[in-house]
């Protein structure tokens, strides 16, 4: 601080003396000298300034060390106890919920799950397509190394390796590009550290895509777009980011050569500085200043250039905003969200099934419980439902059938779906009079459900229907 003080001391001073000198009160000679010992002391004071930052440099790279040890390590410590809490609990999934986890070919079930990956950057970045799931085949596996997807994921893998060597090599232009590529690294570190855990190449996840996955890697998008839009701006408006072009009359801050040193961003702070334009605009980074380490861009938001670019972006926030309230209305019922993820996404079975439960009997509630089954065979809920459609239309026998398939092919089941199906297929056994083959299910349901009274009561009444036949 001393030395930055100094500094601008001494460069205060030579622009005394040279005001002076042109002024013509004192002797030629006396000038000069005046003149020459200012810019001496100037020239002295930014070197103590340059010495100054290189001082501090060491130090603060400590720090910034010191925060980053501090937060790893802290970070790994939440990982562990995560873990912990979840030691003894396992994922419970099955094909629907994410069918690259069944699949037997490696290879292929590693394309799969990065495509999945280069989906959610698609969604993060232009989320156009939206839906309440993506389970089942709403995107459909990757079955070889020709499938043309690869190529997509091959181009998404060639954009992160080609961000993070332009994070990590290190700069040798002037401060803002040094400044750029911080900005990017922060961006690049919110987008992809938090989606890491998440990503299904490193645990095994029961879902295909998911759009709560997001939402912090949505705050580095949105710290990037403002990044981008800085930097058009300041393009479309001519202006250089952080200020203007430095003269020859920026004294001890165009002798720095550090472009992010404390000290001469100080120096260079105290002296106004002239652009192309011959306005006065402030200290920053300039090809022949060595003041800040840039700054945000100081264009004219009222020269026409401006206004035309601030119009562009309300265009499109506007366009966006309506994109968001359109979806906003989708969330209002049940029906119109399952119904959106059905047009959106044929083959998701899950959404044909839930979007069925919403509609009043009839044929449309039927062919989506068809169309569910056909999509995923094992569906055992899809079965069950599907049933109680066809007997509530009075086809008892054809729901019969149905059912016997559900619990013959539904050997994926999560939930007490079989054991229902079990009592609901034994009840229709018993009213189409076939008890024979209703007494099997009907043991079945009892033993699955033991505290179920109609259970109970089904097998009973088989019973003693049977009972009074053999006499």
């Amino acid at each position: 601080m001393l030395a930055a003080a100094a500094a601008v001391m001494g460069l205060k001073g030579k622009k005394e003396k040279r005001g002076k000198t042109k002024s013509g009160k004192k002797g030629g000679g006396d000038a000069k000298a005046a003149g020459n010992g200012g810019a001496d002391g100037g020239g002295a004071a930014a070197a103590e300034a340059a010495a100054a930052t290189a001082a501090l440099e060491p130090a603060a790279a400590a720090a910034l060390l010191t925060r980053q040890l501090v937060m790893w390590l802290l970070t790994g410590a939440m990982m562990v106890a995560r873990f912990r809490m979840n030691r003894d609990d396992e994922v419970v999934v099955d094909w629907s919920t994410n069918p690259a986890n069944s699949m037997e070919d490696d290879t292929n079930r590693i394309l799969t799950k990065l495509y999945y990956n280069v989906l959610h950057a698609v969604l993060l970045f232009w989320p156009a397509r939206l839906s309440a799931d993506y389970a089942c085949l709403s995107i459909p596996v990757i079955e070889s190394t020709d499938d043309p997807r690869n190529l997509h994921t091959a181009i998404f893998l060639a954009i992160l390796a080609l961000t993070v060597l332009i994070t990590i090599i290190p700069s040798s232009g002037d401060g803002f590009a040094k400044s750029a590529k911080r900005q990017l690294l922060v961006c690049f570190a919110l987008v992809v550290v938090p989606f890491l855990p998440s990503c299904g190449m490193i645990l095994t996840v029961g879902y295909v895509l998911a759009e709560r996955l997001l939402y912090i890697p949505s705050h580095g998008v949105c710290l990037l777009a403002a990044v981008l839009l800085d930097g058009i701006f300041a393009a479309v408006t001519g202006s250089g980011a952080g200020g203007g072009e430095v003269g020859n009359e920026t004294g001890a801050g165009s002798t720095s050569s550090t472009s992010s040193g404390a000290a001469a961003a100080v120096v260079a702070a105290t002296l106004p500085k002239k652009s192309k334009r011959g306005k006065t605009s402030s200290a920053g980074t300039g090809s022949a200043g060595g003041g800040g380490s840039g700054g945000s861009s100081k264009g004219d938001w009222t020269s026409t250039r401006g206004i035309l670019f601030a119009a562009t972006i309300v265009f499109v926030c506007s366009v966006v905003s309506n994109k968001t309230r359109a979806r906003s209305l989708d969330w209002n019922s049940q029906g119109r969200l399952y119904k959106t993820a059905v047009d959106m996404l044929p083959g998701n079975c899950r959404m044909h099934h839930n979007y069925a439960t919403t509609l009043e009997t009839g044929k449309e509630r039927e062919f989506h419980l068809r169309e569910a089954v056909r999509l995923w065979p094992q569906y055992s809920a899809a079965y069950a439902n599907l049933g109680v459609e066809l007997a509530r239309s009075g086809r008892l026998s054809e729901a019969t059938d149905v059912w016997i398939e559900g619990l013959t092919k539904g050997t994926m089941v999560i939930g007490q779906t079989t054991s229902i199906m079990m009592s609901n297929l034994a009840n229709a056994l018993k009213n189409l009079n076939r008890m024979e083959e209703a007494l099997p299910w009907a043991e079945k349901a009892a033993k699955a459900r033991p505290n179920n009274e109609q259970s109970a009561q089904t097998l009973a009444i088989v019973k003693q229907a049977l009972s009074k036949r053999k006499k």
